[in-house]
């Protein structure tokens, strides 16, 4: 069966296949940016000076883009989904390019007071784009499937239409 409303089907049923993916994928990269992720252990570099947390925070960005990578990669993700997976690596890219400033200013001795302004990035665009994407993995419109699937059955009806009227065409 070929035609647009069977394309449409097909694309419905490839982002519903993906769901569960894209599930596992924004929670790996809520685990890498939220308590005990990039944001808390820039915090606790700028707080305490350690390296290992300088070491956590590369290690997870790098992770993290990994993740926005693989789920880019997915069949059937979205204009909207791409945009809102770009929010999320401005954000962090902002940490992970600000981190040698702060470490060098660590290093030169910088009062704690004045680490937290060398480097200042607004968590708000990725919150809400991992909300976003959390909350909308299987947001596929009711009213819109409705039509698509009924499309493919009255495409299905037309078939069965014409090969029951062959096949009383060649019994008589």
């Amino acid at each position: 069966l070929v035609g647009p409303a069977v394309d449409e089907v097909d694309a419905i049923r490839e982002a519903l296949l993906n769901a569960e993916k894209k599930h596992q994928l924004v929670s790996s990269m809520k685990k890498y940016v939220g308590y005990g992720g990039i944001i808390h252990n820039f915090k606790n570099y700028v707080i305490r000076g350690n390296i290992k947390y300088e070491k956590k925070i590369i290690e997870q960005y790098d992770l993290l883009i990994s993740k926005i990578k693989e789920y880019k990669s997915l069949k059937a993700v979205s204009p909207a989904e791409l945009a809102l997976l770009d929010d999320i690596q401005k954000v962090f890219t902002k940490y992970y390019n600000g981190l040698p400033r702060v470490v060098e200013a660590v290093n030169n001795g910088t009062p704690v007071k004045q680490l937290d302004k060398v480097v200042k990035v607004s968590d708000g665009p990725a919150v809400s784009a991992l909300h976003k994407l959390g909350s909308s993995l299987f947001s596929v419109e009711s009213e819109y499937w409705f039509k698509t699937i009924t499309a493919k059955i009255n495409l299905l009806k037309k078939i069965d239409d014409y090969l029951a009227k062959e096949l009383i065409t060649s019994i008589d």
